[in-house]
């Protein structure tokens, strides 16, 4: 887990890493394959910022470049969350092109409920990380570490050469990203377009929150 002051003093580049680690983790949760992060330059039309898409085809979730460029997490976190449940949508086996078109059907893409799902999803990962950022800074995480660092080193007093666990039938190769995409997913990117005002639940002039749809 990095920190805000790690990504104030980070690079493009190594924050990019910073999301790929979180991705990992993920997927390796989710037990699907994780998706490539890369940063990308939307051409919006006035009134639209894009946060971020997902491709299923390719696997592949991309940040509005901004975001990776801010001083501030913040928004890289959240459109993460929101792109990486599209991600375990699809490996769910959810249709991603029942989605609406946000330029055709606003109200209906916003309310489409897998939409509504990643919206949420986007904004528990950051508050997962501010909790995390906050038992940092409160020293728990410390704490914590120390505590398993003693635990290791009584565990390697006791037996010395520990043996690895095994259980049968398990395997650590995740699905095969081929045998996943069928010939019904929608292999159209899933971008999250809204429009930066009057957004429903949103106030006034502030970013859109990360939503999805077709591209523009």
């Amino acid at each position: 887990m990095f920190s805000r002051n790690d990504w104030s003093g980070m690079s493009p580049d190594q924050r990019l890493l910073s999301l790929q680690g979180l991705e990992t983790q993920e997927a390796a949760e989710q037990e699907r394959p994780a998706a490539t992060i890369h940063p990308y330059d939307y051409n919006d039309e006035p009134g639209y910022i894009t946060n971020g898409h997902y491709n299923p085809e390719s696997n592949e979730i991309y940040i509005n470049r901004n975001h990776i460029d801010a001083d501030e997490p913040d928004g890289a976190v959240r459109t993460w969350g929101h792109e990486t449940q599209h991600a375990n949508d699809h490996y769910d086996g959810e249709d991603l092109s029942s989605i609406p078109d946000p330029e055709m059907d606003f109200e209906g893409y916003w309310e489409h409920p897998q939409e509504v799902g990643c919206r949420n999803y986007g904004d528990e990962k950051l508050d997962n990380y501010n909790q995390n950022e906050a038992m940092h800074d409160s020293g728990i995480y410390g704490s914590q570490e120390n505590d398993q660092t003693q635990s290791d080193d009584i565990n390697s007093t006791v037996n010395p050469d520990p043996v690895p666990n095994e259980s049968p039938g398990q395997t650590t190769n995740g699905p095969d990203i081929s045998d996943d995409i069928g010939s019904t997913v929608n292999t159209t990117p899933i971008n999250e377009s809204a429009p930066a005002q009057e957004i429903p639940g949103q106030s006034g002039s502030m970013p859109a929150q990360d939503t999805g749809g077709p591209s523009q």
